[in-house]
């Protein structure tokens, strides 16, 4: 996150407000949470200008990047390319390694990992690029890079299958979802898959009053 920051007031009221941070190689870490928790969130501001935030692990991997004990994204040739070609396209962005890009794709449509082809077929995708506008509506584009042009045919048929059935499973009970399903485009482009999501503003706002976007607990 970048923007205008007072690390030394936030780390003082956290100290008046005896909520969890800790120290690593100088930096000061505020936790979300308990801070003891193993899927706990932290944050930390690498300067007045620049903070960031995930779980402790990762935060002093980043931190050890600056002192050269762990190697740096820049030298990552899968990903680093593809934060070059999507940072600054969109309101919201980002780049997902494998891990996270299987999860992804499993959140974006949940119908397309009962095929029985679809697991073999996720632990294959190397990344996942998301770029969201919003201006009266929302238009979302995903792509996933896939291993082979064929893959991402066969990924393609998937996925538009599995928002086929979700948008059966919604007519009923959730039309504005259905509507909203029925303008996804998914395009294969060679080894890339192409999602495309376009929201109007009375779609959006009819789908939050719904909460379909609501974590299920």
């Amino acid at each position: 996150a970048l923007g205008q920051f007072q690390p030394s007031a936030a780390e003082a009221y956290f100290k008046e407000q005896q909520l969890p941070l800790t120290k690593y190689r100088g930096f000061t870490l505020f936790a979300y949470g308990s801070g003891v928790g193993p899927n706990d969130i932290f944050f930390f501001f690498l300067d007045s200008n620049t903070a960031a935030f995930g779980h402790r692990s990762v935060l002093e991997q980043l931190i050890e990047v600056r002192y050269g004990g762990e190697e740096s994204l820049l030298r990552n040739d899968s990903l680093f390319p593809l934060i070059n070609e999507t940072n600054g396209r969109g309101l919201v962005w980002a780049v997902l390694d494998p891990i996270y890009a299987r999860i992804g794709v499993t959140q974006l449509v949940p119908e397309a990992a009962q095929f029985p082809q679809a697991n073999d077929l996720f632990n294959k995708i190397r990344a996942l690029t998301v770029r969201v506008e919003a201006d009266t509506g929302v238009d979302a584009n995903f792509q996933a890079v896939c291993a082979t042009p064929d893959e991402a045919n066969v990924f393609a048929a998937m996925l538009q299958a599995g928002i086929l059935y979700r948008r059966y499973q919604e007519d009923k009970r959730n039309p504005d979802l259905a509507k909203a399903l029925e303008d996804v485009r998914v395009t294969p482009r060679g080894d890339r898959l192409d999602v495309r999501m376009s929201v109007t503003e009375e779609t959006l706002m009819a789908l939050l009053r719904r909460a379909t976007f609501a974590v299920q607990m």
